[in-house]
């Protein structure tokens, strides 16, 4: 029977998952520059609404997240979509180049080629 190194695996998936969670509240934080706070509110509820398992995120208050309950990559790059959604079209390339100066700066450059 082969052996598997669990713990390591775990301790690894805790740590990047912090990371996607720092990203994701320093987005957030960034993104209210552009975007009403009614906006970046409603983002937060679309993706937290009722605490159940089919939601992304955790919030450990109402603007900030704690936890991302699905896959960290994907959580972010829905987070950034429909925060672009929101975004007027004249603000649209200030907020694409926060957005991939954000992800470069927690050294994920790899996690969004573009931002459309």
């Amino acid at each position: 029977m082969a052996q598997r190194v669990v713990g390591i695996d775990l301790m690894q998936e805790t740590v990047e998952k912090a990371s996607y969670v720092a990203l994701g509240n320093d987005l957030l934080h960034g993104l209210s520059q552009w975007l009403a706070a009614a906006d970046v509110n409603a983002l937060l509820r679309l993706y937290s609404a009722d605490g159940s398992y089919a939601n992304i995120f955790v919030l450990s208050d109402r603007s900030s997240i704690s936890d991302i309950k699905v896959e960290p990559r994907a959580a972010i790059r829905a987070l950034v979509r429909d925060a672009l959604e929101l975004c007027r079209d004249i603000e649209r390339a200030k907020v694409q180049d926060f957005v991939m100066q954000t992800v470069a700066s927690h050294g994920l450059s790899g996690l969004l080629r573009s931002v459309d």
